[in-house]
């Protein structure tokens, strides 16, 4: 199978390209980015070198010529509000299946809309196949698949100010030499209006609203909304869910710092750029008082897991909350977190799955549980497994 991987000098590249270097189904395997120099050299297991290219993909004919004979597209490049509609386009009109990793709601709901034409023309478009969406959407299905019915259906992530994994990417941020994309999107995801679902239908509202949930083992536990696709994706397979947003805990003081940068956004004081750049300011200056565990032992206890995903609902008649988490056992950066879930959905289409058509988002697939074991294994996770009170 001849594979175009785009944006592949980018950090969440790296672990999805060292993953797929291993698996027998690719047989050729493009590396795709505007800049070479942190494209990786790979040889493919059957001992072919990966080819790499300069690739502007706002060319949108040296990105079609690209995708000619191309089974599978893995897009990494971003900002995917700004680029994710014109790639999809153009892998639809090429007939190449399709993964990504975007997190950005509005493209998300516009790519919804092409739905259609790929089914027209046999392709399959992945949306959201990393961490927060990908993994969050699959943490979701299995807890409400759990009910009768749903009522509540939230996902999220932690990022507990003591966990090892959080003071890594303090690190990174601080030591980096531009202002991590991250950190741009996570400005954008907090700021302006975002859309959750509300008494059983989209609303627009702003950012950081409060939500407070009894999570099965860890007691009462408050999260903040962002934007995010899951709001908008979930509800389309839980058609009576009244209520559903992705959300921040364990978020702690923190939350006066983002409400600030939040509300400064919104006054246009700053913009996401300036304000992911005092982000970065922020984390230079407490960097020397966070303490980094670098022997790849367990993480500090949390209160959450990294991942998870709540659901309320009935089962059997009675009222019942169930909850699915995902923790890593050792320190993992955000760009593994979401890179090696990217790499093991991209080879659900090198096995030939999934057989749906259309544009789908991850809670769409019937994967198995070998499938969450091998992502477990490899993201050196524990599935936290069924929670219920």
């Amino acid at each position: 199978m001849n594979v175009l991987f785009l944006g592949a000098a980018g950090q969440m590249a790296q672990p999805a390209l060292q993953i797929l270097a291993h698996n027998s189904a690719i047989s050729q395997l493009t590396m795709a980015d505007r800049r070479l120099d942190s494209v990786p050299d790979i040889t493919l297991s059957n001992s072919a070198k990966a080819q790499k290219v300069i690739l502007d993909v706002q060319d949108q004919h040296a990105l079609m010529e690209q995708m000619e004979g191309k089974s599978l597209v893995i897009n990494t490049t971003g900002p995917y509000y700004l680029l994710a509609e014109t790639i999809v386009r153009c892998a639809v009109e090429s007939r190449c299946n399709y993964v990504d990793i975007c997190d950005d709601w509005e493209p998300t709901k516009e790519l919804l809309k092409l739905d259609n034409w790929a089914k027209d023309e046999g392709v399959s478009v992945l949306l959201g196949a990393g961490a927060s969406p990908g993994i969050t959407n699959l943490l979701a299905r299995k807890a409400a698949d759990q009910l009768d019915s749903v009522r509540k259906l939230y996902t999220g992530w932690s990022i507990h100010s003591d966990s090892d994994i959080t003071a890594h990417e303090i690190r990174s941020v601080a030591q980096a030499q531009q202002v991590p994309a991250a950190i741009i999107h996570w400005m954008q995801q907090i700021s302006g209006k975002i859309q959750v679902w509300s008494n059983g239908q989209l609303h627009q509202t702003q950012p950081l609203k409060s939500y407070v949930f009894q999570y099965p083992g860890g007691g009462k536990i408050q999260g903040w909304s962002v934007g995010h696709p899951e709001a908008i994706t979930l509800p389309r397979r839980y058609q009576d869910v009244q209520e559903c947003a992705n959300l921040m805990v364990d978020v702690g003081n923190k939350i006066l710092l983002l409400k600030a940068l939040s509300l400064l956004i919104k006054l246009r004081t700053l913009n996401t750029l300036s304000a992911a750049r005092l982000m970065k300011t922020l984390a230079k200056l407490v960097l020397p008082f966070v303490q980094l565990n670098d022997d790849d032992t367990t993480s500090l206890p949390k209160s959450m897991p990294a991942l998870f995903a709540w659901a309320e609902g009935k089962l059997n008649g009675e009222s019942q909350q169930i909850a699915y988490g995902f923790q890593p056992e050792k320190d993992l950066t955000m760009a593994e977190l979401t890179s090696i879930p990217l790499a093991c959905f991209a080879e659900l289409f090198l096995a030939g799955s999934p057989q749906k058509t259309g544009v789908i988002t991850p809670e769409e697939l019937e994967v198995n549980q070998a499938f969450f074991d091998k992502l477990s294994t490899r993201l050196n996770c524990s599935s936290a497994g069924l929670q219920s009170i």
